[in-house]
């Protein structure tokens, strides 16, 4: 099966796989001091799926998907942002200071060398570690602690703009008002 890079024009796209252009990513990362123009394309396309697919899952969205066929969770229809304003399609406040910008930051981490597993990583036994004794090393975790890495950057992009209304499996942090 061959790979083809599609991004998501704000349509619905049924076969989009992110959010981002190459040069929108070259871009958002040359804006704060970093080239990524020596990156093989292939590199780049792969960061971007794999940076947007990281969105899609990894965090809740107001509303609905426009289309049940499409790929990815935006456009969506009936979203509202955390000052109660609609949100229809992708529209510029979307793709350029959320959306966009988070899949930038999670694409950034990932050509930096993050392995998409450190940005959902899989967890032996729920990663619930109570605690940990090796020889004379312990580990114990603070209640209500993460058992994954967290990216409060990217979740400052997305939930504090009231993009995105809370974090798979964990709590809302939004008030979502339909008008």
């Amino acid at each position: 099966m061959a790979f083809t890079f599609l991004v998501e024009d704000g349509t619905g796209l049924t076969a989009s796989n992110s959010y981002l252009s190459i040069s929108d990513l070259t871009d958002y990362w040359n804006g704060r001091g970093t080239d990524y123009s020596g990156e093989a394309d292939a590199d780049m396309q792969s960061a971007l799926v794999q940076a947007t697919q990281y969105i899609d899952t990894h965090y809740r969205f107001p509303g609905y998907k426009s289309a049940s066929t499409q790929a990815l969770e935006w456009p969506r229809t009936n979203a509202y942002d955390k000052n109660g304003y609609y949100l229809t399609g992708l529209p510029e406040k979307i793709a350029d200071a959320n959306i966009a910008n988070a899949t930038a930051e999670a694409a950034g981490r990932i050509l930096e060398g993050t392995d998409i597993t450190d940005l959902v990583p899989d967890l032996d036994r729920g990663g619930g570690i109570k605690r940990e004794k090796v020889d004379v090393i312990e580990v114990e975790y603070f209640k209500g602690a993460s058992p994954t890495k967290t990216f409060p950057h990217i979740d400052q992009i997305l939930m504090g703009s009231g993009v995105a209304i809370g974090v798979v499996g964990g709590a809302s942090s939004l008030k979502v008002n339909r008008v």
